[in-house]
């Protein structure tokens, strides 16, 4: 008797809404470049936590019960308005860690942002980039009922001198 799998393939790209804030009240401008994107996925097992990394230097890597058919991409933005030749420190938060697909969907993923540094140099122009990468994590529960959409989350990033 052959078994039969099904794979489901999920396509990825987290949709993140930024609010920029700074510590003394006063605005800074915020341009995405590049959102954070986990590319397309195929689940092909969810009985234990499966994860896809993308780091902000652009690697990714997946578990084993997970194929990556299109690599994601890390997040980019570039911060104007900021006072010039200043280090700031930068917070980046998950504002809901299920994404949700915006359609019906048994499973999520949970999403966790990653970054190596947790601040930013201004130029003498007031302009800094910030980078970060994310890590995505199915439940575990071994249902394979993704939806075939986009999963979408929001960060805030807070930036304090």
């Amino acid at each position: 008797m052959q078994k039969i799998t099904k794979n489901y393939l999920i396509i990825m790209p987290i949709a993140l809404f930024s609010l920029l804030s700074i510590s003394n009240h006063s605005w800074a401008d915020i341009v995405p470049v590049q959102l954070l994107n986990f590319g397309s996925i195929a689940i092909a097992n969810n009985s234990t936590p499966q994860t896809v990394t993308v780091d902000e230097f652009d690697n990714v890597n997946s578990s084993s019960g997970i194929r990556i058919i299109v690599s994601g991409q890390p997040a980019i933005y570039q911060l104007t308005d900021l006072v010039p030749n200043t280090t700031f420190t930068v917070d980046v938060d998950v504002v809901n860690v299920s994404m949700n697909p915006g359609e019906p969907s048994l499973e999520f993923f949970d999403l966790e942002i990653l970054r190596v540094r947790n601040t930013v140099l201004s130029d003498n122009l007031g302009q800094a980039t910030l980078s970060f990468g994310g890590r995505i994590t199915t439940s575990g529960s071994n249902g394979l009922e993704f939806a075939n959409a986009t999963f979408r989350s929001n960060i805030r990033i807070t930036v304090n001198n």
